[in-house]
């Protein structure tokens, strides 16, 4: 099926992540900033990252955001897209 972007929303169905989960595709400086503002937000957070390292160290021990706003931790589950195997209802693309 091919994905319908909308809002910088992607609407696709793909094939483990629980659609009621917002995805954020790639977890370096954009998509892990936006991930990490999510979920300080309270919303249920999935990361994907091509760097099957990284991926595993942010899952593992979470991250620091430092910036001009605020400094925190965040705790996100973060995949490699291999493990991507759901639908997704809402993804960012950053």
């Amino acid at each position: 099926m091919a994905p319908h972007i909308r809002s910088g929303a992607l609407r696709t169905a793909t094939s483990g992540i629980d659609p009621d989960h917002i995805l954020v595709w790639g977890a370096v400086a954009m998509g892990g900033s936006i991930g990490a503002w999510l979920v300080r937000a309270g919303q249920p957070v999935r990361l994907v990252d091509t760097a099957e390292q990284r991926a595993r160290v942010m899952r593992d021990t979470g991250f620091t955001i430092i910036g001009p706003v605020d400094e925190f931790r965040a705790d996100a589950d973060c995949v490699h897209p291999s493990d991507v195997t759901s639908v997704i209802t809402t993804a960012y693309l950053p």
